[in-house]
């Protein structure tokens, strides 16, 4: 004898319940409108939303994401022999709510779980979707269910604590840590993120001094697991944060300033100093590579600067220090000032002609390419193209010119009049002399349209899209 399957009574389904979520492009607007029903936001600003959309293509991740779940959750249910139907139904999104609970009404279904993939505890996540199904199954007639509708749905709990939804997500982040280099793994940092909600939702959501996280399931619960031993770097985090602190409006949120760590756990005060202390430079070597710097932006910036060899540095920044441009002059007079600060410090010599950083500069150059030259080079190029438009624009003028004239005479020999004796432009009667031309009635203009063309057979293929 079998095993008998497990008793899911009263159930006779399950209703996975969702967001929703734009599939193409076309859809982002609309379901946008969706979502903020009644609010009465500007389709300007939606637009200027949905432009987020657009950055995928469109598409939202979540309804592939649903199909996946209902997929795995309909292989769980019949590996454990439970014949139960299960659907799917949106707040926002094909397939609504109110198109799914019909359906089930015509199945016959008269009682469901309902599992809501929102996990935590707010009137968004929660109440509003307890309002939507209860706007989704009011309007089906009579039945079993409350107030005679013919379902009656189950919201099932809140699992954001629920060891099944917590604990994946610790395995997750304990492999994500495995899969690091072992030299950083030990320093590497655990960011959380959540998103907070108005301080009028919340309190609509139910008892604002209940903890309806419980210490926070996530760290709380399994910081033994996540930061093993009392200096690792995530336990020392927590320690310091302290406990979350209450919620407050927005406008007395706060900044929280946090440590910058590096990598080895090294809190980072000064990046010039940590630069080098990790690759062996000295301070000489910072204040010589940032006056080549600048001499490099003078030469660039005013190019006959360079076009002298050897290059004169001195003689580069008194130029740019004399120059009726603000900038140049505050980078010429600092430049001077570096350039003799290193000349103290022996780093170069004048009496060499600083021949160390003028080859490097002009190394640099070199590299860099002359701007001058690149900028005269794309003028030429830019004026051969306009020059190309202006001669195409003016062969399309001829021709339009020429186009005009055919039409005219056209008109002109086919008129209403039916004057055989009418001669168009240019034609000359045959009594050798040049008669005057009828007083032709002008046609058109004519508007077709490209479904009227198809229809007449004048466009017999066409690759213009259906939806323009």
């Amino acid at each position: 004898m079998g095993m008998a399957s497990p008793d899911v009574s009263p159930y006779d389904a399950l209703l996975l319940v969702s967001f929703g979520g734009p599939e193409k492009p076309e859809d982002v607007v609309p379901f946008l409108e969706n979502v903020t029903r009644g609010r009465g936001i500007p389709k300007e600003r939606l637009e200027e939303v949905g432009e987020h959309y657009f950055l995928f293509g469109g598409r939202s991740p979540i309804n592939d994401q649903c199909r996946d779940l209902l997929a795995a959750i309909r292989t769980e249910l019949a590996g454990a022999g439970i014949d139960l139907p299960v659907y799917w139904g949106n707040r926002n999104w094909d397939p609504f709510l109110t198109d799914t609970l019909r359906q089930m009404a015509e199945d016959g279904i008269t009682r469901a779980a309902c599992f809501v993939t929102s996990a935590y505890s707010s009137w968004s996540s929660c109440r509003q979707y307890r309002e939507n199904l209860w706007d989704a199954v009011d309007p089906l007639g009579d039945g079993p269910g409350p107030e005679g509708s013919p379902v009656r749905l189950d919201k099932l709990r809140h699992y954001f604590n629920h060891p099944g939804f917590v604990e994946p997500n610790v395995d997750a982040v304990l492999a994500a840590l495995a899969d690091l280099p072992e030299d950083v793994r030990s320093g590497a940092e655990l960011v959380f993120v959540t998103h907070s909600i108005p301080t009028a939702m919340s309190e609509r959501s139910g008892d604002p001094e209940k903890d309806w996280e419980e210490g926070s399931a996530y760290v709380a619960q399994h910081l033994d697991v996540l930061a093993p031993g009392d200096k690792h770097h995530l336990r020392i985090c927590i320690d310091e944060l302290g406990p979350a602190p209450g919620q407050v409006s927005r406008k007395e949120n706060r900044t929280l300033e946090l440590p910058l760590f590096s990598r080895w756990e090294t809190p980072i005060q000064d990046l010039t100093t940590a630069f080098m202390s990790e690759n062996n430079v000295t301070q000489n070597d910072i204040l010589y590579m940032e006056t080549k710097s600048i001499f490099v932006q003078l030469i660039r910036s005013i190019p006959q600067l360079g076009d002298k060899r050897p290059i004169n540095l001195p003689q580069i920044a008194e130029r740019a220090a004399t120059t009726k441009d603000a900038t140049l002059v505050r980078k010429g007079i600092k430049v001077k000032e570096m350039l003799r600060e290193l000349e103290e410090l022996k780093v170069v010599d004048r009496r060499d002609g600083y021949a160390l950083m003028t080859d490097e500069v002009a190394g640099e150059l070199t590299h860099l390419g002359n701007m001058r030259e690149k900028v005269m080079e794309e003028m030429r190029s830019l004026e051969s193209v306009f020059k190309t438009i202006c001669e195409h624009n003016n062969y399309l003028r001829s021709q339009l010119d020429t186009y005009k004239s055919y039409l005219q005479n056209v008109r002109m020999t086919s008129g209403a009049g039916k004057d055989k004796n009418a001669s168009g432009v240019g034609v000359i009667s045959f009594g050798g002399k040049e008669r005057k031309n009828a007083k032709s009635q002008v046609l058109g203009p004519y508007r077709f349209t490209h479904a009227q063309l198809e229809k007449d057979g004048t466009i017999v293929e066409s690759n213009v899209p259906e939806n323009r």
